[in-house]
Parts: structure tokens; C-alpha cells; sequence
């Protein structure tokens, strides 16, 4: 996943100005953002302060990194029917 070159300390900081009244239209040219990615990040973080985006995003990776394990497992689990079968 790539990673964004914004921390989440600053993708709030574009929300709570938002909330306060600042165009979106200039808080994405001065960002340098589309008004896509801004909607998309105050879909996934509104209502959150800085450490709650760090939280979800730590949660993100813990759960991406369960699913892979579990892929792992689930590949290894098939393997052995197939031997047993064989057998």
C-alpha cells in the first residue's frame, strides 16, 4: 500500500478547517489534494482527533497483517487435505 505523505495530525487539521468554514475547493489547491481524496478522508475520519486516526490506521495494518497469516494458514490447512488424500 502506498504510503500517504500526509500524517494524520494533518489530514484533521484540513477537516477542522473545513468545519470552520474554509472552501474545500482552497483547502485542496493549498494542499495540493483533489476534492475526491478530501471527501474520502472526511468520510474515514470525521469525527476523529489525531490520535483516533492513529489508532485506525494501527488497526488497519494490525488487520491487514492477521489476514495475510490467515491466508498462510488457510494455504497450509488445503496442502495438507491434499495430502491426506493422496495417502
Amino acid at each position: 500500500m502506498r504510503k500517504s505523505r500526509f500524517k494524520p495530525k494533518d489530514v484533521v487539521k484540513l477537516l477542522d478547517e473545513a468545519a470552520i468554514g474554509v472552501p474545500v475547493r482552497e483547502i485542496c489547491i493549498r494542499a495540493g489534494i483533489s476534492e475526491a481524496t478530501f471527501y474520502n478522508w472526511k468520510m474515514q475520519y470525521e469525527g476523529l482527533d489525531a490520535k483516533g486516526v492513529r489508532r485506525l490506521r494501527e488497526l488497519e495494518q494490525e488487520n491487514s497483517r492477521l489476514r495475510r497469516i490467515l491466508s498462510v494458514k488457510d494455504l497450509q490447512i488445503d496442502v495438507l487435505k491434499a495430502q491426506l488424500e493422496h495417502t
